[in-house]
């Protein structure tokens, strides 16, 4: 991320909780798991989460973790490209 100028060392992962599920407004997934996992917590979680891979037609982003820094590289430029897609269609 620092290549495209994004400070992300701050950022730290967190367990998916209900209440955290509860208190977003829109939820974007990399992975089909991590949809149907979010979709799991709460009844309203289905009206508000997305796939970022359905953004970029793709059926699933895959999660490059402990792979080579090229699939990282590749990864990162596939969500960059979602988000922005998908900042268009869901932010009003």
């Amino acid at each position: 991320c620092a290549e495209k100028g994004v400070d992300i060392s701050d950022h730290e992962s967190q367990p998916l909780e209900r209440d955290l599920v509860e208190w977003a407004d829109q939820i974007l997934c990399m992975e089909e798991r991590h949809l149907l996992a979010v979709n799991a917590q709460d009844w309203r979680a289905p009206f508000k989460t997305w796939s970022l891979a359905s953004f970029v037609k793709k059926k699933s982003i895959d999660d490059p973790y402990q792979r080579s820094m090229r699939r990282y590289r590749k990864t990162r430029d596939i969500l960059w490209k979602a988000v922005d897609l998908a900042l268009e269609k869901l932010v009003v």
